[in-house]
């Protein structure tokens, strides 16, 4: 009969499991490379999947200044088999954007640094 894992059991299976992601190639006009909001959820999600944890993103505020938005995120950490058990991260998120992209933007970074932190 196969034990239930609690939460930080199933975190160190990921974390055992997950090796470093690489960052992407440095795109032209960057001075820097970066993991890419899509790899590191990628990789992270199906992982989690496998070990019963999901990671459930929440805004807590935003601040819009012109073009730069600020998002305070909440990700919830769960154990599938005992909702109970679970962990909360806070994170930042900054997108720059001169359009309508700038929430989506900072969550997404916010939701990235989550995951890799």
């Amino acid at each position: 009969m196969e034990t239930i894992k609690n939460l930080h059991q199933r975190i160190h299976a990921v974390m055992a499991e997950l090796d470093y992601i690489q960052k992407d190639p440095k795109k032209s006009g960057l001075q820097f490379s970066y993991a890419s909001h899509d790899k590191v959820t990628a990789s992270v999600r199906e992982v989690c999947v496998k070990h019963g944890l999901i990671c459930l993103p929440s805004v807590l505020s935003f601040t819009q200044d012109g073009n730069r938005t600020e998002i305070y995120l909440r990700t919830k950490l769960v154990n599938i088999d005992d909702p109970t058990d679970y962990e909360e991260i806070c994170s930042v998120g900054y997108g720059v954007d001169p359009q309508d992209k700038g929430p989506g933007k900072g969550v997404s970074y916010a939701f990235k640094y989550a995951l890799l932190k």
